[in-house]
């Protein structure tokens, strides 16, 4: 009887986030940040929880949070002024090691950037096999320069913050 009931409940749970075909990469990056929002609206940790959930100090986490915005944007500088694509071969991994510094750290807004930098390589059929692309450059320096501007107000707010 009670299995009927939370089976019942389930069920009237709402969905709220999904995609339909055809697939489409503003559908999916809009379907994204939504979601993103609406976790960010949920769980936002605050500068206690963090620094608690990481076991340091605020001294600490601004020295890690500078060198990861550091390295940061030299990689996105590098990036933004080559054609070599044996390095956007390594682009993708490379922004998966970001995205996962950024989130451990609580950088969600440069997670999202990364996200769709990401998701812009593995979209893009040429470059996913290590070809040249034309349209991948026209594609990622927008997404390079949205995530400059993340980078500049990460840098501000660590600043406040100190």
């Amino acid at each position: 009887r009670d299995r009927d009931v939370t089976g019942v409940q389930t069920c009237a749970l709402p969905i709220s986030h999904y995609i339909v075909k055809p697939y489409n990469k503003a559908v999916i990056l809009a379907k994204l940040a939504a979601m993103r929002e609406e976790l960010t609206r949920m769980g936002a940790e605050s500068r206690e929880e963090l620094l608690n959930r990481l076991g340091v100090d605020n001294d600490v986490y601004s020295v890690l949070v500078s060198a990861l915005l550091e390295d940061l944007d030299n990689w996105v500088s590098s990036c933004r002024y080559t054609s070599d694509m044996a390095k956007f071969a390594q682009l993708t991994k490379r922004t998966q090691g970001f995205r996962g510094g950024a989130a451990l750290l609580g950088l969600s807004a440069i997670v999202s950037r990364l996200e769709e930098v990401e998701f812009t390589l593995v979209s893009d059929s040429a470059a996913s096999h290590g070809q040249q692309s034309p349209l991948l450059l026209s594609q990622i320096l927008p997404i390079f320069e949205k995530l400059d501007e993340e980078i500049k107000r990460a840098r501000r707010h660590l600043e406040l913050a100190e």
